[in-house]
């Protein structure tokens, strides 16, 4: 039996407190959770809008060098974003009992189901790395997930082994059968969250819009998952900061036309009997990982890529994940951490395309 793993997506309202805390001060000192925006005063204007969403907190930056009278307006922009938001989330949120996602989770049918082409991409792009995972990837876990309550207001004891079995029936990727544009599931149970992908695609989206209205300098970024394209208003290229686990200086990194998305497990977690608990499950035991491997930065296609596979190769650890990235040519950067200290360990040229620089550089 292949064993299956996912990362969590969802913060409990306690953990969730927390997480907009660093990232707000993140954003200020110019280091980040995951990945951060940072910034210097430009000498052409740049716009900034953000706001909440998917159990985050999104935001885009960009310059439009046009004419006043030719340039998109705040408002524009903002409402054409908000809008796109708001249509992804009906399609695909597992928090709004609405979407589309939703109402085919909670059906229980076993009949093939037709989905939007937006939410299909998205199962597709997640079956394909599952499959090159060997399930240890898996958007259909919430049954394991749930069990651990890192998805809940409370904090209950860790689960039973004869419980963890039983979730572990009822999940597995290939209990889910794609034909056209349907999704069938081979047992009613079965459920999908494309939480781990999903952010990504947002992203990626959001750039769309913001090219539609003829804009070419911006940066998106959705909890840590960003899209760069273009300029910033000083004519440097965007930067971003990526966190050392420890909580340390950041890593400061250039981003020209380039998607990165970064994921650990250092986070959200919590403490039972003394011992910390990972919201990273491993499928093939039901229980939080215990490998070295606790950071994953990609640099990818799409951010929706980067950001399936910063979770994908963190869920499988080291060895694996270096395979993988050796076996795919994905540019990546793992932060392990061996003999009391973090390492980093970068493929196939990370730190040739972002073009680090140093930390008290403007």
């Amino acid at each position: 039996m292949f064993s299956r793993s996912l990362i969590l997506h969802k913060p409990a309202p306690k953990y969730f407190e927390r997480a907009l805390m660093l990232f707000f001060v993140c954003l200020l000192s110019g280091c980040s959770g995951d990945t951060a925006l940072h910034t210097s005063t430009p000498t052409a204007t740049t716009h900034e809008i953000g706001g909440a969403t998917m159990g985050t907190r999104w935001k885009v930056l960009w310059v439009d060098e046009r004419d006043a009278g030719d340039a998109v307006s705040a408002e524009a922009m903002r409402v054409a974003l908000v809008d796109e938001l708001e249509r992804i989330n009906s399609l695909m949120s597992t928090w709004d009992p609405d979407s589309q996602l939703s109402e085919f989770n909670r059906s229980g049918t076993v009949d093939p189901v037709s989905l939007h082409p937006d939410t299909l991409k998205v199962i597709d792009t997640a079956l394909t790395i599952s499959r090159l995972t060997r399930g240890k990837y898996d958007i259909t876990l919430q049954p394991v997930i749930d069990l651990w309550g890192f998805s809940r207001s409370d904090v209950p004891v860790s689960p039973t082994q004869p419980d963890i079995d039983r979730a572990l029936r009822i999940s597995g990727y290939q209990q889910l059968v794609r034909i056209d544009d349907t999704v069938r599931r081979r047992i009613p149970e079965l459920s999908i969250d494309v939480s781990s992908l999903a952010k990504g695609f947002a992203v990626d989206q959001l750039g769309e819009v913001a090219e539609s209205l003829g804009v070419t300098h911006y940066l998106v970024d959705i909890g840590g998952e960003l899209r760069a394209r273009g300029l910033r208003g000083d004519g440097a290229q965007w930067r971003v900061g990526v966190e050392s686990p420890d909580g340390e200086v950041p890593q400061l990194l250039n981003l020209l036309d380039a998607h990165v998305a970064t994921s650990g497990n250092y986070r959200n977690y919590r403490v039972e009997n003394g011992q910390r608990l990972s919201h990273i499950i491993d499928g093939s035991t039901g229980r939080p990982i215990t490998h070295d491997l606790v950071s994953v930065s990609v640099l990818g296609e799409s951010a929706m890529l980067s950001d399936a596979w910063a979770t994908a190769l963190l869920v499988v650890g080291r060895a694996a994940a270096l395979a993988l990235v050796e076996q795919q040519g994905i540019s990546a950067q793992l932060t392990v951490f061996r003999d009391g200290k973090f390492d980093r360990i970068t493929r196939n040229g990370f730190l040739d395309k972002v073009m680090p620089v140093a930390v008290d550089s403007d």
